[in-house]
């Protein structure tokens, strides 16, 4: 899978208006062997703010000699940008490897689920998938 069909694979899978629920991304994770259970992590969440906490968490974590990965929404320019390793972005390759390497398990699950997972969902999985 090349990084445009990945990118438009993904973007089928915008949908508008919320979703709400973990039934599609928990089944999705369990299918991969619950990759989120095998690092530690630390969740920022709120209004205002978030990315700069990331930001000063990952500097801190990595100047103590720690791997240190981030996911981030939204993108700004690129979608590459949400998933970090260290102080880089995921390139294009490991993005498009990462999603092609999912992909059967995302539609094992839509297929069990009778429900398409949605595009947070499936990056969600794939930077589990890239930490883990």
């Amino acid at each position: 899978m090349e990084f445009a069909e990945a990118v438009h694979y993904l973007e089928q899978r915008i949908v508008f208006g919320m979703r709400p629920g973990l039934d599609r991304v928990a089944a999705l994770t369990e299918a991969l062997g619950r990759p989120q259970d095998s690092f530690p992590s630390v969740h920022v969440s709120g209004t205002n703010g978030k990315f700069s906490v990331v930001e000063m968490v990952r500097s801190m974590l990595s100047s103590l000699g720690l791997s240190v990965g981030s996911y981030t929404s939204p993108h700004l320019e690129s979608v590459l940008e949400r998933i970090q390793v260290g102080d880089a972005p995921i390139d294009e390759q490991s993005f498009a490897a990462t999603l092609a390497y999912l992909r059967p398990y995302m539609e094992m699950v839509e297929e069990r689920l009778a429900e398409r997972l949605t595009y947070f969902e499936l990056l969600t999985a794939m930077a589990l998938e890239v930490f883990f």
